[in-house]
């Protein structure tokens, strides 16, 4: 049943458009994707949103709390928990691992896997191209805060 899912969702549902948009349709597309990750999340709140694009591995070590989103086009990868009224914007990245970076004059990739006690988790955002309000000029802001 999980990969007849995973399936579903990759080959079709993650292609269907985001779900800013105030018509009927847009809101099942939402409801589609959210209930995908009842099946393949490890634990999933209520009123959860996936939205377009979203790519979240097998699914498996995440846990999604309550009235949370993961957003367009975001990545994330478990072990990873992510708690009630989340809202995660557009292209955001979160990696977990457990490498070793304990020395700066060896590559990680290099050094291993850390020993497990600690959690590393790295969350890269993307920037955007928005029009000043000032001069009409393009400015670089930060997607998020």
């Amino acid at each position: 049943m999980r990969l007849f899912i995973l399936l579903l969702y990759y080959g079709f549902l993650r292609f269907l458009p985001a779900t800013d948009n105030a018509y009927w349709i847009f809101s099942l597309f939402r409801k589609t994707r959210s209930w995908v990750g009842h099946f393949l999340f490890d634990q999933c709140g209520k009123q959860i949103n996936i939205e377009h694009g979203a790519n979240f591995g097998t699914g498996r070590g995440i846990s999604i709390g309550d009235r949370s989103g993961i957003g367009i086009r975001a990545k994330i990868r478990g072990p990873l928990h992510i708690g009630s009224d989340v809202m995660m914007g557009p292209d955001v990245i979160i990696l977990t691992s457990t490498h070793e970076i304990s020395r700066t004059d060896i590559p990680m990739r290099e050094q291993g896997g850390g020993t497990g006690k600690e959690d590393r988790t790295v969350v890269t955002v993307s920037y955007y191209t928005s029009p000043s309000p000032r001069d009409g000029l393009l400015s670089r802001m930060p997607s998020s805060a």
